[in-house]
């Protein structure tokens, strides 16, 4: 039967040990990440939920008054445009940004995806002649492709003598 040494026996102990420390190491670092996650997840989640109270809020008006005066109409625009500043703002706090799409230029099919064609013959083919749908990225990666319309070379038409 093998014995081991003490030395043997020690270093197995002080590995073990280091192992030990380690490990709980890790388990705080874990437990500080996780905890860290929810307070950011919750965060954003109070933000998010401000947008839909404003959403709410533009309903309920509109359930109350099915006809509401020119002013309201007047200042809807706005009002929308300032619930999509909101939610715009929440996700670029969280690292989560537009894809910004230059018009006329050839399009880069890394961040968009042509939806249509439309023959042009004042730019380039599948140069960006519309986005349809914004697109958005966080970091490196790309969440959506932007949505676009890009240009082709327009067809010859042939004509019958």
């Amino acid at each position: 039967m093998y014995q081991l040494s003490t030395a043997d026996r020690d270093e197995i102990a002080t590995h073990l040990d280091r192992l030990i420390r380690e490990n709980a190491t890790l388990k705080a670092k874990l437990q500080q990440q996780q905890t860290t996650t929810t307070t950011t997840n919750n965060s954003l989640f109070l933000e998010l939920l401000s947008v839909i109270d404003a959403l709410d809020y533009l309903n309920t008006y509109l359930a109350e008054n099915p006809n509401p005066p020119p002013a309201f109409h007047q200042r809807l625009p706005h009002s929308i445009r300032a619930i999509t500043t909101k939610l715009e703002t929440a996700l670029a706090d969280k690292g989560i940004k537009s894809i910004d799409i230059p018009l006329n230029l050839p399009a880069d099919f890394h961040f968009c995806t042509a939806v249509t064609r439309q023959p042009r013959t004042d730019i380039p083919p599948q140069s960006v002649i519309k986005v349809t749908r914004r697109g958005f990225y966080t970091g490196e990666s790309v969440l959506r492709a932007a949505e676009i319309v890009i240009s082709t070379e327009e067809t010859p038409t042939t004509q019958n003598p």
